[in-house]
């Protein structure tokens, strides 16, 4: 008989700030990022990720970055996704959110 370790995998979510520079968050090993949206209560991008519930140590690093429409790419960087706000303090507003993975 086959003893089988079961590691329960949960889904959080994590706002990415705009305040025009380098958003880091620090994720357990093996975590997936499974979509970013405008979280409607928040009216801030954020991340959805996959992840085991507790337990392994936070040494995943993703850093965040968002350009705006005619804004430069960062070099390097994975694509993610866009989102739009609408009657921000900045007007309508389109961002398109970089993503950058490393380990600490």
């Amino acid at each position: 008989m086959t003893s089988e370790l079961r590691v329960e995998r949960v889904i959080f979510k994590y706002p990415i700030e705009l305040d025009g520079g380098v958003s880091t968050i620090q994720l357990p090993w093996g975590s997936r990022i499974l979509t970013m949206q405008l979280d409607a209560a928040t009216e801030k991008p954020t991340v959805w990720v996959e992840q085991y519930r507790s337990g392994w140590p936070l040494d995943e690093t993703v850093n965040f970055q968002i350009v705006v429409t005619g804004g430069a790419v960062p070099e390097e960087w994975k694509y993610l996704g866009t989102f739009q706000v609408s009657d921000s303090p900045l007007g309508n507003f389109v961002g398109h959110v970089y993503i950058r993975w490393g380990r600490t």
